[in-house]
């Protein structure tokens, strides 16, 4: 009964992770493209993200990089909240594999790995899919983000991006074998 209950627990989808930054707490993300906001500390499942874009859009660029862990895999990111005041319903995100972003004044889509807007329509969904054009989740290493509010509005957010665990070959293997052999205990 237990290992059926741990078993149950493991394979749930239980995400584990945590708020690994709040600018309330953590002060201000970046402004500088060059000198993205380091975001340390990921892991499997939950990793969240709190802030606020002000209404000058020439002046609340945010810049951050996450560093994926080897043995991870970045596999989504989900809007858990997005409020504009006054109402606002889309912002511009992008992403570059690597450790920084090209400058806003000089930047084209060819620039970046990834772009797109987002808003209160994508409360709760998964935007990974169209924000990177993945349809599987995407290795260790470092990506860097540019999150801006266009419209004169402030907007509070939270960003939720999820890590995956990568099977250990070995351990799948291993779990095949132990099928195979309490399928032939069965037989007994």
């Amino acid at each position: 009964m237990k290992t059926i209950l741990i078993s149950s627990l493991l394979f749930s989808g239980i995400s584990i992770g945590a708020t690994i930054f709040d600018e309330s707490i953590n002060g201000e993300l970046s402004d500088d493209n060059t000198m993205p906001t380091a975001l340390t500390g990921l892991s499997v499942g939950s990793n969240v993200i709190i802030g606020t874009l002000l209404s000058n859009p020439d002046d609340d660029r945010e810049y951050f990089t996450i560093t994926v862990p080897t043995g991870f895999t970045w596999s989504g990111l989900v809007i858990d909240s997005y409020v504009g005041t006054p109402f606002e319903d889309q912002s511009f995100l992008a992403y570059v594999a690597g450790d920084s972003i090209v400058s806003p004044t000089s930047a084209s889509a060819n620039d970046l790995d990834g772009n797109g807007l987002f808003g209160q329509a994508q409360i709760g969904n998964d935007i990974f899919p169209a924000l990177t054009g993945a349809n599987s989740a995407l290795p260790a290493g470092d990506y860097t983000f540019w999150f801006q509010e266009t419209a004169p509005v402030d907007i509070a957010y939270e960003l939720d991006i999820q890590l995956a665990a990568v099977p250990e070959p070995s351990s799948a293997f291993l779990g095949l074998l132990g099928l195979v052999g309490m399928m032939g205990r069965r037989r007994r």
